[in-house]
């Protein structure tokens, strides 16, 4: 019997580079203190400490054999879905960080599938990357938060995303 386990969460080093140099005014930094690792955001609370195998595939892949789960589905931690950005910055976001997950999966394809974030702060924005998603045979879904910067989710201007 094959174990999945559909909720876990992955952080690719480089794409935090990636956003930090994109956007150094909004994109969080990994950073390092007593042997944990953290992530620290502008104007926002650290997270953290968080476990190796977040960021480290040879720990996640040891992890995953030491609980015999032969497939995860990793997804950013919510605080990373930057729905309080601007549209531009949460596009270019999304993007770094589906293609990180992506990257994951793409070195592990029998072990790691991903749940892409959306940049739902921009429906355009959103539209574009659930289009380019779809054709990933590994991306089995997305993971979004409960609301959009305080917006509900049963918002009007959200209709396009769910027809989508």
């Amino acid at each position: 019997m094959t174990t999945i386990d559909v909720h876990a969460h992955a952080i690719v080093a480089e794409s935090l580079e990636r956003m930090h140099s994109a956007h150094p005014e909004h994109g969080p930094a990994l950073y390092e203190e007593g042997g944990l690792k953290y992530l620290r955001y502008p104007e926002r609370a650290p997270l953290g400490p968080m476990p190796s195998g977040m960021f480290d595939e040879s720990v996640r892949l040891t992890d995953m054999d030491r609980m015999r789960v032969d497939l995860q589905v990793v997804a950013v931690p919510p605080p990373n879905f930057h729905y309080h950005v601007p549209a531009d910055v949460g596009a270019d976001f999304a993007r770094i960080q589906n293609e990180g997950l992506l990257s994951l999966s793409t070195a592990n394809p029998d072990r790691v599938h991903v749940f892409a974030t959306l940049p739902l702060q921009s429906i355009e924005a959103t539209l574009e990357e659930i289009d380019w998603l779809g054709g990933i045979p590994r991306v089995r879904g997305v993971q979004i938060g409960t609301n959009v910067a305080g917006k509900d989710l049963d918002d009007p201007s959200l209709d396009a995303v769910w027809s989508a």
